[in-house]
């Protein structure tokens, strides 16, 4: 998918600019930060990177010329998008219409409705056909179309909409500002003044009379094009929501082609000005030292890169790999795993296990007020914990098995241990033991005092607060 992304934010500038815009604009996208980073773990901001670039390439190429083959190629594209992440449904939805609509002028009046009708028709099907050949598989092995409407609803009412600008008010717009702004710094710091420069070059040096005059940094109509791209999805995160705190970083990538696609174009574009008036010299020298400038923090970024991989990537694995002897010394017919912030973890790597995650709730922005534990087996969570979730403390209560021996405190944290509170009950006795490989593990003894794990956390922790 970075591959593709890159490609394809070439392929589209090629559709508007000169092949050293086009390389230069492929190039600084490629080695942007947040697009590197969320190239290298298992999310999909990359891939909705990728999808928003392709659907942007065919909307541009069936408006200048809407045949059969590109109107469905588009509608196909944006069905598997919003398959990747529904969110790009809204943001790449102007896209669409514009490429429907007519391409010299979207807002003319009268129109040719029965061509309209045609490339919607044409668009319209193939999209459906191919949202259909996912959407229809996956609901049928998930539970049906009421299951994927109460998940979304939940995932609507507790993520999405929660923290939105009508919710907290003026509050939470400048927190999404802030988290915008923290999302581009790369961008807005070095960047973009970078960047500035040979626009600022180009508009302030007064050209020849004698020198043709020069086109605008974009072919007609690619402006309100590019609007399109980016509006939606920039409005959504200033108005709705854009992450947490300082993160998912990704978020950005569904802003960031069309951005560095625009500041490249300007940039060529004052270039271009330069040297139609004649200052040659003048337009390598901005060339070159914004080239220069550009490079000047890419040995800071590989080593901090290499840092990443030495002080995160790699403790990571030898984490994982010392935690694989549980399997063998602490098998599943007997021994469950209690675990917080490594619940992925256990879900896929001891699958056999019968684990309980904590969870905490974040109704109340920046305050954990109650937490929930789910069970979880063979990939499985247990049906509908998130309709429980919402009942309120308490809710359910999973009672600890007669069969299990042992309960592995998989995530040190939940014992009071990395500078965390603790959030088992000091009257549970939490002891230490190591594995054959000398790996230290936590581990804690089910008996008749705790029948359940909620017994095994303290009122605090379970969101059982006084008033």
């Amino acid at each position: 998918f970075s591959a593709l992304a890159v490609a394809g934010l070439y392929a589209l500038a090629r559709q508007w600019a000169s092949i050293r815009a086009s390389a230069v604009a492929a190039l600084l996208f490629a080695v942007a930060p947040a697009f590197a980073f969320n190239g290298t773990i298992a999310l999909s901001y990359t891939a909705e990177a990728a999808a928003g670039i392709v659907v942007a390439l065919l909307a541009w190429r069936a408006r200048r010329l809407p045949s059969v083959g590109r109107l469905a190629a588009l509608g196909a594209a944006w069905a598997i998008a919003v398959g990747i992440r529904q969110s790009l449904f809204l943001f790449l939805a102007p896209l669409v219409v514009l490429a429907l609509l007519d391409s010299a002028n979207p807002l003319a009046w009268p129109r040719d409705w029965r061509a309209l009708a045609r490339r919607t028709g044409i668009a319209a099907a193939a999209a459906f056909a191919t949202a259909m050949a996912w959407f229809l598989p996956m609901t049928h092995a998930t539970g049906g179309i009421s299951e994927w409407r109460r998940a979304t609803k939940a995932q609507s009412d507790q993520v999405v909409f929660a923290d939105a600008v009508w919710q907290r008010g003026f509050v939470a717009l400048q927190e999404h500002w802030d988290r915008l702004a923290y999302f581009l710094h790369w961008e807005t710091a070095s960047l973009f003044p970078l960047l500035a420069v040979p626009v600022l070059a180009g508009l302030v040096v007064r050209r020849r009379r004698d020198a043709p005059s020069q086109p605008g940094p974009w072919p007609a109509g690619a402006g309100v094009f590019l609007l399109a791209w980016l509006l939606p999805a920039l409005a959504f995160y200033l108005l709705v929501f854009d992450g947490w705190e300082r993160g998912p970083i990704g978020y950005v990538l569904t802003l960031l082609p069309g951005i560095y696609l625009a500041a490249v174009l300007l940039a060529d574009h004052g270039l271009r000005r330069l040297a139609a008036a004649q200052r040659p010299n003048l337009a390598r020298v901005v060339q070159a030292v914004a080239i220069l400038v550009l490079l000047m923090p890419m040995p800071a970024l590989a080593r901090d890169a290499n840092e990443l991989i030495d002080t995160e990537v790699r403790s990571h694995d030898e984490w994982a790999a010392s935690w694989q002897a549980l399997e063998t010394e602490y098998p599943a017919n007997e021994t469950a795993i209690l675990t917080w912030q490594s619940w992925s973890h256990v879900q896929w790597y001891f699958p056999d296990h019968l684990a309980w995650t904590y969870f905490p709730s974040y109704r109340v922005p920046g305050e954990t007020d109650w937490a929930l534990i789910f069970s979880m087996q063979h990939h499985e969570h247990e049906g509908r914990f998130i309709d429980l979730y919402l009942e309120g403390p308490g809710q359910p209560e999973h009672p600890i098995p007669a069969w299990v021996k042992t309960i592995v405190v998989f995530d040190f944290q939940l014992a009071g241990e990395n500078g965390e509170t603790r959030r088992i009950d000091p009257a549970v006795n939490v002891t230490e033991a190591h594995l054959a490989s000398g790996w230290r593990i936590l581990l804690l003894k089910p008996d008749a005092t705790h029948p359940t794990v909620e017994s095994l956390f303290t009122a605090e922790a379970l969101g059982n607060r006084s008033p």
